[in-house]
């Protein structure tokens, strides 16, 4: 490891004698400095959960954003029980603080969050929320309070899908069975060459000829029963041939908890590849409970790798694709990570050069 010139250890420390005697660091509850470089947390959780208020408010980076909130079900069993999946959800928004004039309306949702299926005008959105009991689905109390979210330049604007009941109307129009979206390039990948290389060689051709014939369904015999493949529609891959080279060859990513380094990111074959995870909301929705744990690959292929794969059945999600026994961690004491927002990490150091790259997660929570 490379060390500071004595030149530049100097001068950090005579920027940290020079502040006033008096003067006083502002940090967060329950975070102390515990040296000049390193913060000590001494907190039950770092962060909150992104349900516990209605979202978005504040500047969004996504255009449009989803609208989500939490409704508690009420306290009594038998009443929560009913209301669960019988309320409705109401959502409106538009640029007019009265939501009087070009209101977006949602009309009733089974779920609690509501995307408008369109790009929004740059400016300040108003929206507010209704929930409408199971027994008049249609009459939703609004809520009083209006929350706003800021639409500006940076805001990421992707492509517009289309809406559920679009989608659906599409499907059931062709009455083909499955969908298939995929690359240009996977159509093969996902075929049964060794097994049943016969009907590898029969999808293969009837897809082609969808392709060459359009939006038309391709009717497979597979075995007694009969099986249905549609090619929906054609993405290319992505042309990269002008992408800028990355600046750097690692990067940290503190609010997600990730940090990926690389030896060179511009040749995959040479490429020694090390991800590392500590993330400060520890295992809320998505996340795993896989605080500190790295992953290193080596010419695009797994050397040192997490177990397990997604949907395998409940018992096989939860403890060897989820749990902290799948992944490259620790377990103190044979004893795995929690499932909550408590069983945190952090990224408490993060350094890269030109020839060395450093992270160090702190999961002592």
């Amino acid at each position: 490891m490379s060390m500071a010139s004595p030149s530049t250890a100097l001068l950090a420390l005579a920027v940290v004698m020079s502040l006033p005697c008096e003067a006083r660091e502002s940090l967060p509850d329950g975070v102390h400095r515990a040296g000049p470089a390193e913060l000590k947390i001494e907190r039950k959780t770092i962060g909150e959960s992104a349900s516990s208020k209605p979202i978005p408010q504040g500047t969004v980076d996504a255009n449009p954003p989803w609208l989500h909130v939490q409704v508690a079900l009420p306290a009594a069993k038998k009443e929560a029980k009913a209301q669960q999946w019988q309320r409705r959800f109401y959502f409106k928004l538009s640029q007019d603080p009265e939501l009087k004039r070009n209101v977006i309306e949602s009309g009733p949702k089974r779920w609690s969050f509501y995307n408008p299926y369109r790009t929004l005008e740059r400016g300040t959105w108003y929206w507010t929320y209704g929930v409408a009991p199971a027994e008049t689905p249609e009459a939703p109390v609004w809520h009083k309070e209006v929350f706003s979210f800021l639409v500006d330049d940076q805001a990421f604007a992707p492509a517009i899908p289309p809406t559920p009941e679009q989608a659906l109307a599409a499907i059931r129009k062709h009455q083909s069975g499955p969908v298939a979206i995929c690359l240009n390039e996977d159509i093969g990948r996902m075929l049964p060459e060794k097994t049943w290389p016969e009907a590898a060689v029969r999808l293969r051709k009837q897809a082609d000829q969808a392709l060459r014939e359009g939006e038309r369904p391709v009717r497979v015999e597979l075995s007694e029963k009969v099986a249905m493949l549609q090619m929906w529609r054609q993405f290319p891959a992505p042309d990269l041939s002008k992408a800028p080279a990355p600046a750097e060859s690692a990067a940290v990513f503190r609010d997600v908890g990730m940090a990926a380094m690389h030896s060179d990111n511009l040749d995959p074959a040479r490429n020694l590849a090390v991800s590392f995870t500590s993330a400060v909301n520890g295992s809320f929705q998505h996340l795993h409970p896989s605080q500190n744990a790295f992953c290193v690959g080596y010419g695009g292929e797994p050397l040192f790798w997490r177990t397990g794969y997604y949907n395998g059945g409940q018992a096989h999600d939860a403890m060897s694709y989820k749990a902290s026994r799948a992944h490259n961690t620790l377990l103190v004491d044979g004893c795995m990570q929690g499932f909550d927002l408590g069983a945190y990490g952090w990224m408490s150091r993060f350094a890269t050069g030109s020839r060395i790259s450093y992270v160090l997660g702190d999961a002592s929570n």
